[in-house]
């Protein structure tokens, strides 16, 4: 599903194009020290199309005090990527 954010504009194959949706899901926890998430941003209006996508790494302070809520796990890559979930 994903969470809205802020509209962003990033340059995206030789345009820009506006993001208003953030997604991330586990593909790695070591269920000791660290996780591992893929996100992705992409437009409300074309899901399938993915604007910019990357992993996120959780580990130290921020691993040892995550609950294993999906909201604070948004919040904290949220917080990486400088965008703001509405």
């Amino acid at each position: 599903m994903g969470k809205q954010i802020s509209p962003l504009t990033l340059w995206n194959n030789g345009s820009f194009i506006s993001v208003d949706m953030f997604n991330m899901y586990i593909i790695n926890d070591d269920l000791s020290s660290s996780c591992t998430f893929y996100y992705k941003l992409y437009q409300s209006s074309n899901i399938d199309a993915v604007v910019l996508d990357g992993n996120l790494t959780m580990s130290g302070i921020h691993y040892t005090n995550w609950t294993g809520s999906s909201d604070q796990a948004y919040q904290w890559g949220a917080n990486q990527l400088n965008i703001t979930i509405l």
